[in-house]
């Protein structure tokens, strides 16, 4: 498992102090996963409405068109080893 393969939350301790102790940066590391990982092809969309096929498509067209496909494996598989 990859450090940051769960979600956590957290306080200025947590976030800042404890991961600078480690020596992670980590809003440079939030944005290389990002960077990395990013990729229309990783994500799925479920949606449900009461509107036409057509008109669900549009909207979900201009939401999330402009999601990069960085054509890019699962994360998973490189934690792997």
């Amino acid at each position: 498992d990859h450090p940051h393969s769960k979600f956590f939350t957290g306080n200025r301790k947590t976030l800042l102090e404890d991961t600078t102790k480690k020596g992670l940066n980590l809003r440079e590391e939030l944005i290389n996963f990002y960077t990395k990982y990013y990729s229309a092809n990783q994500m799925t969309l479920a949606v449900v409405g009461p509107q036409s096929l057509s008109e669900l498509q549009d909207m979900v067209e201009a939401s999330f068109g402009k999601i990069p496909n960085r054509d890019v494996p699962p994360p998973e598989d490189e934690w792997k080893g």
